[in-house]
This record gives C-alpha cells, structure tokens and sequence, in this order.
C-alpha cells in the first residue's frame, strides 16, 4: 500500500524554481555533493570489531590460585576451570554446558581428521610396479 504525503505530515511537493520539494525531494543546498564523502573521517584506525575485543578479552593475563600456590592464567582458561569445578560439584547447569562444550570440541576434531583411504588390490599392485622400476636407492643417489 502507497502512502500518501498526508500521512507522513506533510503537503505534496511545493515548486522551488524549477525543483520539486518535499518528501524523499530534499532542497538543492541540502543533498550530498558529488564525489564528497558523507563520512570524510572515516573509521577510525586501530577500532577493533567484537571478535577482536572478545580475542584480546579471553587471552589477558589473571592471577588464579591453583592447589594453594599463585599462578597467571588466561581469562579464558579460567573460565573453563570454574565451568570444569561446577560441573564437578554437581551444578546441574554447568555440567549440561560443560558437556555441551566438549561434545563440540570432539566432533570438529573429528570432521579435522583426514579420511582413510582404502587402497584396492588393483592401486597395491601398480605401486609394486612402480617401485620395482625405480632404481635401487644408492644409485639414485649418485653413489
């Protein structure tokens, strides 16, 4: 459905000179200039993206008490220690997350291991040949 200039709150398009004025129609001295950019600072350098702030956030440095003695660890890995001794406890909710976080892990892991391949009596047989014609290793060394 087409709205009308009546329901955004304005008259039609009154006549500037030879240029309609109005809704979407910004006066002459009011719209962008040609080749003049509408954001000439630009972004400033060194801004980070979230995925860099939570990199930078997850490896700073925390002092953590490990088995009584003081050690630096990363954020990160403190994290996953406290999820680690919740789950441990019994937290219903940190033991759910904690599994939930290995089983990820496991199954990249799996899809990143290079697939066996099977090797045919036909394939064997060929590399026996090929082998077989090479000459033998001290003279391919110039022995």
């Amino acid at each position: 459905m087409k709205r009308t200039f009546k329901e955004y709150g304005s008259e039609k398009p009154r006549q500037i000179g030879d240029v309609d004025v109005g809704w979407g129609k910004p006066p002459r001295h009011a719209q962008f200039r040609k080749g003049v950019s509408g954001n000439p600072k630009g972004r400033p350098k060194g801004s980070q993206n979230l995925t860099a702030m939570l990199s930078t956030a997850a490896n700073n440095q925390v002092t953590a008490t490990i088995a009584g003695k003081p050690r630096k660890i990363s954020v990160l890995q403190a994290a996953v220690m406290q999820l680690a001794t919740k789950a441990a406890a019994g937290d219903m909710r940190a033991l759910t997350a904690f599994l939930d976080r290995l089983d990820d892990v496991e199954n990249r892991a799996v899809k990143l291991r290079l697939p066996e391949y099977a090797i045919s009596d036909a394939d064997l047989e060929v590399i026996k040949e090929v082998f077989q014609r090479l000459p033998p290793r001290n003279k391919r060394r110039g022995n």
